[in-house]
């Protein structure tokens, strides 16, 4: 039946093409196909097909999309990591990327000696995944079907948190010092920290805190719960109860198995991963927004892979809110290593991961790049002279460097003759937290088999090191590949329909980088106007108004979105978003906030968040006033105002004329500013930074003057400037050596500001959790296309007032 299925997708797949390529591709399919008869899985790969056709029932309910897609057109779910590589995923639909044009390494995922079942990751938008789920417990039931488990140990940072609740310690003192320390601190720093911070230092004479330092230093690394794997689905032909304890999850309907993932794969146990990605969801809505806006059903299946002006963006670093290629690092490197092609991009995916960084990969490779961009001619460094013919065919196209997990079982098959099975068996080893004697004897294995191969002990060793260094925290090639294509499409689509794309990331938050506020300046700063949301103008999601965007009810807080789902049934019901789209699509636009009331039947709570993000627009009434009417006709109860039943039983009478209207004073600028804050998490109007901008002298820096790698009148290397901003992202990855890179926006721009370690314990406080800084320090743009600052000093930003920033994005 297997083979069946794969070979009338190799007919409608490959009939077109080349000779040479139907050959390579048919000499694939059989060697696939013998694997997985040898391996007993023809059965493992149906169960997949068979869950594929559950989601082609439901992508023809949801998006009326036909379930038997057309040759080219892309799949809803799509494969990430190894099984990518496999002809076999691609013809049964789990992937759609043809491993034979793209050159991808089979032996990682099958091989002859497999030693566990194959892993096979799906992607699929939110909304697809949340009913697959379901559908999944439908059809195998929850005696066969469960969720697995994962274990969270405890780490010193929410260990303090937990400890310091259950001791009654003032929540607010532990959640400011959970942020002035890093995700992995230890006791040692964080006592150090309450000694530094001068209103924290009495602490650590009270016996309570003394107890939360040691008690949390005894507690991390411990379990702290049970949870659910991240996407892992297990099914099984006996009853899981049998085998493994099985336990209600949160969502009604759905169960957890005791195991976790290493577990259910040391029982063989079919574990199939089913992810939600975001960005799946954002492309999905931007198409379907094309096709009602611009009348046309885009086939991202034909979109070609090569266009100038796709590649002109990507090189000059423009690429925030594009699938994988947006963060700082990218950006900063995009224009270094100039990619022109989808493996190019692979490649800039690859790279900016731990274990090329680890394995000093990274900078000799940005120089190679850099030198071939300039067309001059390199001489690839193996690391050996005897290295160079045995790794030209696994190392040359990324430069004589390990960047992909593929390359650690070439080399070992290349230098020390294993087979693909005893080599990825040596990955895995590698890439598992190992002791000194693990390493010493899988070492010593390896240059046995290359002394056996003839190749000498130091260039073994020298290839041993590549491995080594690289193994526990890279991409395999496949993996790469798929996340390359997506990153073009989203990439294209940002390109081409920038309103569309931008509504749709929009309405898929929290996902990507970047908060809405920033994602809506970089709309702003493309010619994109974002208008705030309007009850008689506004649909439930972000959509585009001419050339511009209209945020959607769903943005303001306490306001749900469109459409919910029910919990275990395909129904659904409208949220408040919803429901005010309908009525007023039903009955027309909302004359004043007691006509919405009551056609709405809004509770306090919610008519109160709508007004304060000035989606309420009542002819010649401020926002205040509107307030002040709020509170006559629906009098707040409590914290959460009235409920939905209390708003339907009052009377709906006009409101008194003595009562009707109240002078009271407009808000400033600034308070505006704030409450668009409080209830959006973007402004309407102005960047906080130009109402700012008057208190700071004038001589001040901004994103403007240090310019991009086009701008020819960037400042000097090494000039001295000051600069002042809002954070938007901290980020301190753990390959750099405690160096935190921070993001600061003004109302022009970003700028990328370098914290190193000496200054941040100095001026920990106003590094780690001040929203609005002035930052002093040196030009740095030697290196990259994009200067950065490197910080010598922080002083807090002077505000006119108060204000809730939308908080940054911090990564460690």
């Amino acid at each position: 039946f297997l083979r069946g299925v794969c070979e009338r997708a190799f007919r409608r797949k490959y009939e077109a093409l080349a000779a040479h390529i139907r050959e390579e591709a048919r000499d694939r399919l059989e060697r696939e196909l013998a694997l997985i008869e040898k391996h007993g899985l023809a059965g493992f790969f149906l169960v997949y097909w068979d869950i594929l056709q559950l989601v082609g029932e439901i992508a023809h309910e949801r998006r009326g999309r036909d379930p038997r897609l057309a040759p080219d057109e892309r799949p809803v779910g799509r494969g990430r990591g190894s099984s990518v590589s496999s002809i076999v995923c691609y013809l049964i639909g789990l992937s759609h990327i043809d491993p034979v044009q793209n050159k991808l390494y089979l032996e990682r995922f099958l091989n002859d000696e497999l030693h566990s079942l194959p892993d096979i990751d799906l992607d699929f938008p939110r909304d697809i995944r949340d009913e697959l789920l379901q559908r999944i417990y439908d059809r195998y039931g929850p005696e066969h079907a469960a969720l697995v488990a994962a274990f969270p140990t405890y780490r010193f940072r929410n260990a303090v948190l937990d400890i310091g609740k259950a001791l009654g310690l003032p929540v607010p003192v532990l959640a400011k010092l959970n942020r002035l320390v890093g995700h992995f601190a230890n006791a040692d720093e964080v006592a150090e920290m309450i000694r530094r911070v001068p209103e924290m230092r009495p602490l650590l004479s009270t016996p309570a805190w003394r107890d939360l330092v040691e008690l949390a230093k005894e507690a991390s690394g411990f379990p702290r719960h049970i949870g659910q794997h991240v996407g892992g689905v297990v099914i099984s032909a006996e009853p899981l109860s049998s085998v493994v304890p099985v336990e209600p999850a949160r969502m009604e309907g759905r169960y957890v198995c005791q195991w976790d993932k290493d577990s259910v794969d040391d029982a063989r146990f079919v574990k199939i991963d089913f992810l939600a990605l975001g960005m799946l969801s954002a492309i999905d809505d931007c198409l379907e927004i094309v096709e009602e806006v611009h009348g046309k059903r885009i086939d991202l299946g034909r979109v070609a892979h090569d266009s100038p002006e796709i590649f002109a963006s990507i090189t000059a670093g423009d690429t925030m809110g594009v699938f994988q290629i947006e963060s700082r690092a990218q950006i900063q490197t995009l224009p270094r290593t100039q990619p022109r092609n989808i493996d190019d991009l692979a490649v800039q995916v690859a790279i900016i991961r731990p274990g090329p960084i680890v394995a000093g990969a990274f900078r000799p490779y940005m120089e190679y790049r850099e030198r071939l961009a300039r067309g001059e001619p390199i001489e690839v460094d193996y690391g050996h002279p005897e290295l160079g013919p045995l790794l030209e065919h696994c190392l040359g196209e990324t430069l004589g460097h390990v960047l992909y997990q593929d390359q650690v079982l070439q080399i070992a098959c290349a230098v020390a003759g294993f087979t693909p099975g005893q080599g990825d068996r040596l990955r895995r080893a590698m890439s598992r937290k190992r002791s000194a004697e693990a390493m010493r004897a899988l070492a010593a294995e390896f240059l046995e088999g290359a002394k056996r191969q003839g190749v000498s002990a130091e260039a073994a060793a020298v290839a041993f090191a590549k491995m080594a260094a690289f193994a526990a925290f890279g991409f395999p090639k496949s993996h790469a590949v798929a996340f390359a294509l997506l990153a073009y499409e989203s990439c294209w689509l940002r390109y081409h329909y920038p309103a569309a794309y931008f509504c749709a990331l929009f309405n898929s938050q929290p996902m990507g980088f970047y908060s809405v506020e920033v994602l809506t300046g970089d709309a702003r700063r493309h010619g994109i106007e974002v208008l705030g949301p309007d009850v008689n103008r506004s649909r439930a999601g972000a959509w585009p108004e001419g050339g511009d965007i209209r945020l959607g009810l769903q943005q303001v807080k306490g306001i749900g979105g469109g459409w919910q789902e029910m919990r275990g049934t395909s129904a659904g019901f409208l949220t408040t978003a919803g429901r005010i789209v309908q009525e007023r699509d039903a009955r027309g636009p909302y004359r004043s906030l007691y006509d919405l009331v009551t056609r709405t039947r809004l509770n306090h709570a919610e008519a109160e968040a709508l007004i304060r993000a000035d989606a309420l627009r009542d002819p010649g009434l401020s926002r205040r006033e509107l307030l002040w009417q709020l509170g006559l006709l629906i009098p707040p109860r409590g914290k959460e105002g009235v409920g939905r039943k209390a708003v339907a039983m009052q009377p709906a009478l006009p409101l008194p004329v003595e009562h009707d209207m109240v002078a009271l004073p407009a808000l400033s600028p600034w308070q505006e500013l704030a409450w668009d804050y409080d209830r959006l998490g973007v402004t309407g109007g102005s960047h906080p930074m130009a109402l700012v901008r008057p208190l700071l002298h004038e001589g001040m820096t901004t994103s403007l003057h240090l310019g991009g790698p086009r701008n020819p009148n960037r400042l000097p290397q090494g000039m001295t400037v000051e600069m002042a901003g809002m954070v938007v992202t901290r980020q301190r990855p753990q390959t750099a050596s405690g160096v935190m890179f921070m993001l600061l926006e003004d109302e022009f721009g970003l700028a990328n500001v370098v914290v190193y370690t000496a200054l941040q314990d100095r001026q920990r406080e106003l590094v780690r959790a001040t929203p609005f800084v002035i930052v002093r320090g040196r030009v740095d743009n030697e290196k990259s296309g994009f200067p950065n600052i490197i910080a010598e000093s922080f002083r807090a930003c002077p505000l006119p007032g108060l204000i809730e920033a939308p908080g940054s994005h911090d990564f460690s």
